[in-house]
């Protein structure tokens, strides 16, 4: 399941960031995996580490903000 959403976060983000995360947002996706390949593949496309940080904040804040505090973020809710 997780190599599933891995290709998908893939293949959305090269087509539109934005579109991609909140996609997987509206799946009810949030792990550090796929939050990392999104990352890497905004990366891929240009964008800057800050521009990347900038744009997972938006859509997982949570999840930026306790990785800055080093606590682990909640497991993925199933779908």
């Amino acid at each position: 399941m997780e190599r599933s959403l891995s290709i998908y976060a893939r293949d959305a983000s090269r087509k539109n960031a934005a579109q991609a995360v909140g996609a997987l947002l509206d799946h009810g996706i949030k792990s550090n995996q796929v939050t990392y390949v999104v990352a890497v593949d905004l990366r891929k496309e240009g964008l800057s580490f800050g521009e990347v940080r900038a744009l997972l904040f938006k859509y997982w804040p949570e999840e930026i903000s306790d990785r800055q505090s080093g606590l682990r973020s909640p497991p993925a809710r199933s779908l």
